[in-house]
């Protein structure tokens, strides 16, 4: 538990994309531990790894968007990424829209947020009871 409060204040305070994605997946590898806690039992192993295959996937596909957030302002600042993208928007917004998009999609996939939700409801139904 203390593991993914570190991440989650990684998150709350990182202003560099690499701290960001270090937070996020300092937090996502405690819960997976968290999901699979009980080794004995089947469903929780089953949990867990369903688990660990999806957050494995969604990093992927968040670093490589981070990478392309990189190429775009050639830093890893989060200011210096913002402002890369307001110029990137100013002179053509056809490639920055698919990278806004493509990251915003990715990281409500890694939260689980709305339209992701039915993986994390199987998960939660195959976890262990607290």
């Amino acid at each position: 538990m203390l593991f993914a409060q570190c991440g989650m204040y990684f998150l709350a305070t990182g202003t560099d994309l690499i701290t960001l994605f270090i937070g996020l997946e300092l937090m996502a590898l405690s819960f997976y531990v968290m999901v699979g806690f009980l080794r004995t039992d089947k469903r929780s192993n089953e949990a867990a790894m369903k688990y660990l295959l999806l957050g494995a996937f969604s990093s992927g596909f968040l670093v490589y968007g981070f990478s392309l957030m990189y190429g775009m302002a050639g830093s890893t600042k989060l200011a210096d990424v913002a402002a890369a993208n307001v110029i990137a928007v100013a002179v053509g917004p056809r490639g920055s829209t698919g990278r806004r998009h493509q990251l915003r999609w990715v990281s409500c996939f890694k939260i689980s947020a709305v339209p992701f939700t039915c993986g994390l409801r199987t998960l939660m139904r195959e976890r262990p009871p607290p």
